[in-house]
Formats: structure tokens, sequence, C-alpha cells
């Protein structure tokens, strides 16, 4: 099992119909799997190795989806920040979980001058929309400039994921669960 095995067979079975419907903005299967192996592509053009960790602080959005899909296609590790905490959390998390790349969005890029100077060993920022802050790169440049790549082919046992706990009973601690965990938990929740 591999997560990326699902966007394979909608594209297969479901070429033309809605994946995604964000606002106003709606895409097929077709176009949302063409713009996941781009950035993918965009990733490794950045750097990303196999099991290079990548951050998510951004709200429920089709960038959101689309990164998700191509930090796996990559062969990269996605980490899923939770935005509702304080950034001195975020900080340990970035730090704990080695992360490289980072990827915000509009909404939170107004924590980067408090997340940056405390993060060791960040390359790159993306930010998802609107304005660029000085030292970040644009999702749609990235996206533009860049190939697209096939699938890597991580899957089973292969961690695909860090979640972070609710640290309710002491410091958050990430969960690393690999491909075989997130689709079976996919599929039970059907």
């Amino acid at each position: 099992m591999y997560i990326t095995q699902g966007l394979k067979r909608a594209v297969q079975v479901n070429r033309d119909s809605i994946a995604t419907i964000d606002g106003e903005h709606q895409q097929t299967w077709k176009t949302f799997a063409e713009r996941v192996t781009q950035l993918a592509g965009a990733l490794q053009d950045l750097g990303l190795q196999t099991e290079t960790r990548v951050a998510i602080l951004s709200q429920n959005n089709d960038r959101y989806l689309e990164t998700f899909y191509a930090i796996a296609w990559a062969g990269g590790i996605i980490v899923p920040l939770n935005f509702r905490l304080a950034p001195p959390e975020l900080v340990y998390m970035l730090n704990d979980a080695d992360v490289q790349i980072l990827f915000v969005d509009d909404t939170f890029k107004h924590t980067l001058p408090e997340l940056l100077p405390h993060v060791e060993d960040l390359q790159h920022v993306i930010v998802m929309d609107g304005d660029l802050p000085p030292n970040t790169l644009g999702y749609e440049d990235i996206l533009s400039k860049a190939a697209p790549i096939a699938d890597v082919g991580r899957g089973g046992d292969d961690v695909v994921a860090i979640f972070y706990t609710g640290g309710t009973t002491g410091i958050s601690k990430g969960v690393m669960l690999s491909h075989t965990n997130l689709v079976s938990n996919a599929m039970t929740a059907l």
C-alpha cells in the first residue's frame, strides 16, 4: 500500500471528474495529478531527497492537498503542523522533525518572523498564496519552473508522515506513520 495509489486510481477512473473545490476554484483529477507531479519535481529541484522532512502550516485548501501528495510522490516525509499552536511549539516541532522545507499559506505567513530565527535546518520556505515575504519562494513560481516526475514508489512500511501529539501530558511527540498506516486508517474511515 502507498498513499499515491489512491491518486493514480482516481485519475484512471475519474480523470475528468472534479477532484477539488476551493471557493470558486475547481480542478479535475487530471489537473490535480499534473500539479502534484510537477510540485514533486519542484521539491526535488529544491533538494528534496528520500525522507526529507517537509512541513505544512496551512488551513485546509486545494494547495494543501496538492502539497501533501507531492511530498509523498517525491519521496519526502510530510509533517503537518497544527496552526492553532503557539510559535514556540511550532519551532519545537520544526526542529524536532528536522524539517528542511516549510510550506505556509497567507493566513500564517505573519508567524514566519517568530519561527525562522529559531529553526535550525530549514532551507526553503514556500508561500502558498499572497505576497512573498523576504527570502521565501512562491508556490506557483516553483511549480511553473518544474518538470513533472514519476512517483518514486515509496510505500508499505516506509515512513510517509510525522504527526505530533497534543502534548497534554508533556512535550508533543512526533508519531511516525507509514504508508500502510495512513492508507489503512483512510480505508476504515469509509
